[in-house]
């Protein structure tokens, strides 16, 4: 028997070389999606950290090549880039699960990242496709490593970045305002006080039947008056004159920011007058407030002193007036009353001197009386004459004198009856005379009448202007204070940090927002 071993290869054939030995190594566990994602995502980290890098070593006019190449080749629109976007990542996701169907990987195998170059100008001829480089495990282990150093220091360095702002931008200006208030700033003392005005309560017959009687309503109007006399340049000039406002104001002792300049305007010393008096009115109780400011507590507490009275002094003024009007009124309606009925009487007297008479009804009486006593002696004559007539024999003579007797007053009778009714040219008749007589003398009695009403309005008006005087009535009296009141350092400093921090917010948001409009315009 000859072995196989011994055989010699026949012609034409090529020994066959011995097949190399394969290294056998532990098979791993192949990759879960999640790390296939994670791998990607470092790998996208990298090549972004590397063309970071890349960029800060360029120059300007590189860096400007580099974004016109890159702007030629992207999508115009964002919602293209976002459609590429989603279909580059749906296609590697069903690349990778393609794979894994068909041919599980070993993770000594496909541990690997695929580098991704950079997007270059579209050239005439298509580039040599190149095979992507392997990472070994130890490779990918220390470049998720470096990112990850890298990832941490530049959060680092922009924490490091945004705490230096703040600081810069919001503590500094914040320690600065609060060590002002609290080293620097001159203390300032607050003298406050309170009144109100009201009028004098009456009986409701004479000076109760408005509607805001007894409200803070009813006056209202005169405590708006006098809040803002206490804040006018007229109360200004006289507390100056008075205690010396502005020299207090304007002590070298007190802090720059609040000391009044030598050389300051009316204006800018109304200003700080202003600010350093406060008044307001409570429209609900109808009281008055005032709080004065001062470098010194003394002159804090005089200047409210002196501010009430001027403002006790002015109500009085404005109470005055109106009783001065109201009486004056009444009192011009009184003397046009009496005017009119001097007049009225004088025309009475005047129509009794022309016509001769005292009174119409009195002649129309007398006239009427002697109208029937003559009518009475001529029924007797007509009697007489009757029984004259009756005898056979009448005579005569007896029969003409009673006819004649009953003629003559029968032409008296006529005679008064005519001037009751009848005008003459020398006299007018008795009923227009008692007619103008009786006019005239109702006119007299209505001016009379008037006369008298005018009288009680006058002084009903006195008793009113009486109960209704304004007068001032102290609520809080001021005191001098012991203890500074300004500036309040804690809510000083407070409202400043808000203030600071408000504005560099508001900056930071303005600045991000032109940043991220100038990169998309630049993309677009």
């Amino acid at each position: 028997m000859t072995d196989d071993s011994t055989k010699k290869p026949d012609q034409g054939q090529t020994p066959e070389a011995d097949p190399p030995q394969e290294e056998t190594q532990p098979e791993t566990p192949p990759m879960t999606r999640r790390e296939r994602r994670r791998a990607r995502r470092l790998a996208m980290e990298a090549e972004r950290a590397k063309a970071e890098a890349e960029e800060e070593n360029l120059t300007p006019e590189e860096k400007a090549a580099k974004q016109d190449e890159i702007a030629a080749t992207r999508p115009k629109r964002r919602r293209d880039v976002m459609a590429a976007a989603r279909q580059s990542a749906r296609a590697m996701e069903e690349v990778s699960d393609a794979q894994d169907q068909d041919d599980p990987p070993k993770r000594s195998e496909t541990k690997q990242f695929l580098v991704p170059h950079k997007q270059t100008s579209p050239a005439k001829t298509e580039p040599k496709k190149s095979m992507p480089y392997t990472f070994t495990e130890e490779e990918r282990e220390a470049e998720i490593a470096e990112i990850q150093r890298d990832l941490v220091k530049r959060r680092r360095r922009r924490w490091m970045l945004l705490w230096l702002r703040l600081a810069f931008f919001i503590a500094l200006p914040t320690f600065l305002v609060g060590n002002f208030f609290y080293n620097h700033a001159t203390p300032l003392y607050s003298s406050k006080s309170a009144f109100v005005i009201e009028r004098a309560s009456g009986p409701a017959a004479l000076g109760g039947g408005g509607l805001f009687t007894g409200t803070s309503f009813a006056t209202s109007r005169e405590s708006i008056a006098v809040q803002d006399f206490l804040v006018s340049l007229e109360a200004m000039r006289i507390l100056d004159s008075d205690l010396d406002v502005i020299d207090a104001y304007s002590d070298p002792r007190i802090d720059p920011i609040q000391r009044l300049a030598a050389d300051a305007s009316e204006s800018d010393i109304y200003s700080i007058y202003r600010d350093r008096v406060l008044v307001g009115f409570d429209t609900t109780e109808g009281i008055i407030r005032l709080e004065v400011i001062a470098p010194n507590p003394e002159l804090s507490s005089a200047m409210s002193l002196r501010l009430i009275e001027l403002a006790e002094f002015r109500v009085a003024q404005m109470s005055d007036r109106n009783r001065a009007d109201a009486l004056r009124t009444t009192e011009e309606a009184v003397e046009d009353a009496r005017r009119a009925l001097d007049e009225a009487e004088e025309r009475v007297l005047q129509l009794q001197e022309a016509q001769g008479i005292f009174s119409a009804e009195i002649e129309l009486s007398l006239v009427q009386s002697t109208i029937s006593s003559l009518t009475a002696m001529l029924e007797e004559k007509r009697l007489e004459l009757a029984a004259l007539n009756d005898n056979t024999r009448p005579n005569a003579a007896q029969v003409r004198i009673v006819e004649n007797e009953i003629a003559r007053i029968e032409t008296s009778i006529a005679e008064q009856r005519a001037r009751i009714v009848n005008a003459s040219a020398e006299q007018t008749s008795l009923a227009r005379q008692g007619a103008e007589l009786e006019r005239a003398q109702a006119n007299a009695e209505l001016a009379r009448v008037i006369l008298t009403g005018a009288i009680q309005s006058r002084e009903i008006a006195r008793q009113e202007a009486n109960q209704q005087a304004l007068y001032l009535s102290m609520v809080v009296n001021p005191v001098e204070p012991q203890v500074a009141s300004y500036p309040r350092k804690f809510e000083y400093t407070a409202l400043a940090f808000v203030i600071f921090f408000a504005i560099y917010m508001m900056a930071s948001l303005t600045i991000s927002i032109l940043r991220e409009q100038m990169a998309y315009g630049t993309t677009t």
